[in-house]
């Protein structure tokens, strides 16, 4: 386990202390060879089964400099002598992850959305993160919390492909510099702000403000 040194952007102490008071830390990712990709919750269950020890939970975190930074909600294992390790391999192929210890929190089987915010003023991002808690309220509402694969059907299906494909256009926007005044992706020719955008954010706010009330309700 190394601890975060003093010289980590004050960006990142604020954004963290705003989710919780643990230590912040750099641990190593040291895979087993059941660890599955992204699965972290079983595979420390898993660990602990065969090699004691505890489950701690928390956030990993992430940033792109000066425009966006990401916590999403994780668990790592804590041997019997105390060494924190992360056991679980990425999507991004990381060896070492920033990791915020959270005592506060656990896992009751249901999905946890991320917290995202804005480093810049580019309403990109904000509209970015609002289409991506309208996917997560959108694929988590009822019974949908406690489920790893999820089947939508009509309409449903309809609001997905909407979602996941305005998702896409924006990080692809987003990773080559683009702001609101960029082309619209739909191919109009007319700038995104000008075009689409008021009727994404009006879509995506109406999503969350209907599906997390009915996970509220659950």
């Amino acid at each position: 386990m190394e601890i975060v040194p003093p010289n980590i952007t004050e960006e990142v102490k604020d954004f963290c202390s705003e989710i919780s008071t643990g230590p912040l830390v750099y641990l190593s990712i040291q895979k087993e060879k059941y660890s599955l990709l992204d699965e972290c919750f079983p595979n420390v269950q898993k660990k602990i089964e065969q090699d004691g020890g505890n489950i701690l939970y928390g956030w990993k975190i992430w940033m792109i400099p000066n425009l966006f930074i990401e916590a999403e909600f994780h668990s790592i294992w804590e041997s019997e002598q105390g060494d924190w390790i992360d056991i679980t391999p990425n999507r991004s192929g990381e060896n070492k992850i920033l990791f915020l210890h959270d005592k506060n929190n656990g896992y009751n089987d249901k999905q946890v959305n991320n917290i995202r915010k804005n480093l810049s003023n580019n309403r990109l991002i904000d509209d970015y993160i609002l289409i991506n808690n309208a996917l997560y309220h959108f694929t988590n509402y009822g019974e949908n919390s406690f489920q790893r694969v999820r089947t939508f059907e009509d309409i449903d299906a309809d609001i997905l492909e909407w979602i996941y494909e305005w998702k896409e256009s924006l990080e692809e926007l987003i990773e080559i510099g683009n702001g609101p005044g960029c082309s619209c992706p739909c191919g109009s020719g007319l700038k995104y702000k000008k075009c689409h955008a008021k009727e994404l954010r009006k879509m995506a706010a109406a999503i969350v403000k209907k599906f997390n009330a009915d996970i509220r309700n659950k």
